[in-house]
């Protein structure tokens, strides 16, 4: 019989094809939090002094039975592909790094991202996974981490006018270049230091004949300055060596 006897055998023979072609699913991947903070919220300042590597929590999802999925993570300014700067690269997903291996439910994920030499900058996450057939899914972060591993500098104090009065006023500031200043931290003739917030004025009193007046600073990451003191006299306003020099 000829083809041309039988117009509907070329499409039972294609339908019959393509019910056996097996169609590769692409993978989903979908980054849960940065330091341990949802990616839903606004994520805070990081500073490899005080948190060091910070962790990166994804979910990963792949349809196909025992696939092997392959992850790139990079940090950059930009929320684009091919813009960053490797964290790891080419990391096989399995034990140590996933809950488990069974990726055709959505699978928890993790990788710690040592933050030392990064400079200091507002930085995208963006988390790529590959399957074995080259197929790929990338999630970047919806809210960008900042890293300032920088003190607070440039800590300046303004003595108060000589006076006869009770008290005297004894400015400070301090500057940071990337978070900025947080709250400052006052100690007067070596009591403990006091968290006076933002306030840069701070009343001393002068019942003793000199006053040692210290302050520092901390910044939204919660690295803190060094200490910057000076001792003076009320009545003269004088200024005399101080035991944090």
């Amino acid at each position: 019989m000829c083809i041309r006897d039988r117009p509907y055998m070329y499409t039972d023979f294609m339908r019959l094809v393509v019910s056996h072609v097996s169609v590769n699913s692409v993978p989903d991947v979908n980054v849960v939090a940065v330091g341990g903070v949802s990616d839903l919220v606004g994520l805070p300042w990081f500073s490899y002094v005080n948190d060091g590597n910070i962790g990166i929590g994804f979910s990963v999802q792949d349809s196909d039975a025992g696939e092997v999925l392959v992850v790139d993570i990079n940090y950059s300014t930009e929320p684009v592909q091919g813009t960053g700067v490797p964290i790891v690269e080419g990391l096989v997903l399995g034990e140590g790094v996933c809950e488990d291996v069974n990726f055709q439910d959505s699978t928890e994920c993790g990788w710690d991202w040592n933050t030392s030499g990064v400079p200091d900058g507002n930085y995208y996450v963006l988390v790529l996974v590959k399957d074995s057939y080259s197929e790929w899914d990338l999630n970047v972060v919806d809210n960008v981490l900042g890293l300032d591993s920088t003190a607070p500098t440039g800590l300046v104090i303004g003595l108060p006018a000589p006076t006869r009065g009770p008290t005297g006023v004894v400015s400070f500031s301090a500057t940071d270049a990337t978070s900025g200043v947080k709250n400052y931290w006052v100690s007067v003739n070596g009591k403990p230091f006091e968290n006076v917030g933002l306030d840069t004025n701070y009343a001393v009193s002068c019942d003793s004949p000199r006053v040692l007046f210290a302050f520092k600073a901390t910044d939204f990451a919660d690295n803190n300055s060094a200490v910057e003191s000076v001792s003076f006299s009320c009545l003269t306003g004088g200024v005399g060596a101080s035991p944090y020099c």
